[in-house]
């Protein structure tokens, strides 16, 4: 067991090598690394590819099955193949795996970082500590920077930042590319997911089962005559024990799907109503603040009612004061003939009368003002003179 995990660790190491020495620098990756996962395919088929056939060409001639000397060099046999294979299959895809979309940086590109200086920082909105631009990218599941390691560990966006790169999602566009139009709705439905189960599970199986057959084979070599007899029964119940896991396990794999395709349905009913409920919220946000933006224009309109009315009614009050003032004079006078008083009289009442009008005005304006109420006053020729009735139930 130990030989065959150093052979797949040689090809998982050597794939990395290939992609730096070899796929870099001819521009079949990006000339950086990227290690932040919302930036990144869930597979790349140029180093899971190359780890894929190193491992599993080492893995056969590690078992023998290529002869006594592939078993002694299934080590080299791994390091040469993952770093063939990886820009083989780098220069197919032309590199288009590595990215899963453009990298928008959240601030513009600092100055050159010199000595005693220190780059941006950005803070991520679910740690709430404080990283590197390069380390921070945007989520749209939590509208705000988030990163990397938060990004890791999320488990409920979804991917919605790389739709197109999830795994499923890659899973089912190789399907289409292979199976024909009609069994696109089938596959939406479930089926690709439980092929990919499937074809994990199975050939999973299938090797351990052949790992326990060959040291049963082993065990019963020793037997003498009789491990001929027993060879065909023991091949045939290992047989019949796969075949009879590989149901089980595709009753399991189903039922995996359905609650996985259950739990994603429901999960994408919860983001709808937090987009929901987010765009409720701006709504309201932005309407609160056209009304207290309203609601200030209103105040200071009012104020300069307010302002203006206080301006007339000082303007007028000053000479009906001086008018009122002189007119009582008069009236006062003893001297003043009968008919002259008699039209003093009427300036008084008129002055004082306007003074009133002048004073109710102002109020009702105040008033109605400050309840959001247009009020204007007119006079016209209709008033009568003079009204029996108590003045201050009038007023």
């Amino acid at each position: 067991m130990l030989g065959l995990y150093a052979n797949v660790a040689i090809a998982w190491m050597m794939a990395m090598v290939a992609d730096l020495v070899i796929n870099k620098p001819l521009g079949w990756s990006p000339p950086g690394i990227e290690f932040r996962r919302a930036h990144l395919y869930d597979i790349n088929p140029v180093g899971v590819g190359a780890m894929g056939i190193a491992s599993l060409l080492s893995v056969v001639a590690h078992l023998g099955a290529f002869g006594p000397m592939a078993q002694a060099y299934s080590a080299l046999i791994a390091l040469v193949t993952a770093f063939v294979t990886s820009p083989l299959i780098a220069w197919a895809t032309k590199g288009r795996y590595y990215l899963a979309r453009r990298v928008i940086p959240l601030v513009p590109d600092p100055a050159p970082v010199t000595e005693g200086t220190y780059r941006r920082l950005q803070t991520c909105c679910i740690c709430e500590r404080e990283y590197e631009g390069q380390d921070v990218v945007h989520c749209p599941a939590y509208q705000g920077p988030i990163c990397s390691l938060c990004c890791a560990l999320d488990a409920r966006c979804d991917d919605l930042c790389k739709p197109d790169a999830r795994l499923s999602a890659q899973w089912t566009a190789a399907l289409r590319r292979l199976l024909p139009r009609r069994m696109w709705p089938q596959l939406d439905a479930g089926l690709a997911q439980f092929m990919l189960l499937m074809g994990v599970v199975a050939p999973t199986l299938a090797v351990l089962l052949a790992l326990v057959h060959g040291l049963a084979a082993r065990a019963t070599s020793s037997l003498g005559p009789q491990a001929g007899e027993i060879a065909p029964m023991l091949r045939e119940a290992f047989f019949a024990a796969y075949f009879l896991m590989l149901i089980v396990a595709g009753i399991v794999a189903w039922w995996l799907v359905l609650a996985q395709q259950s739990r994603r349905a429901a999960q994408e009913e919860s983001n709808r109503q937090t987009d929901a409920l987010y765009r409720e919220i701006e709504s309201h946000r932005r309407t609160d603040e056209e009304l207290q933006k309203a609601r200030q224009e209103a105040d200071r309109a009012n104020q300069a009612k307010s302002r203006y009315i206080t301006t007339i009614s000082h303007e007028l009050r000053t000479p009906l004061n001086s008018i009122l003032g002189y007119a009582q004079l008069l009236e006062e006078d003893e001297a003043m003939p009968a008919h002259r008083r008699q039209a003093v009289s009427v300036i008084h009442r008129g002055g004082d009368h306007l003074l009133g009008l002048a004073e109710l005005a102002r109020m009702f304006e105040l008033q109605a003002a400050g309840r959001g109420i247009g009020f204007r006053f007119e006079v016209d020729g209709s008033l009568p003179d003079v009204v029996r009735t108590d003045e201050k139930r009038l007023r």
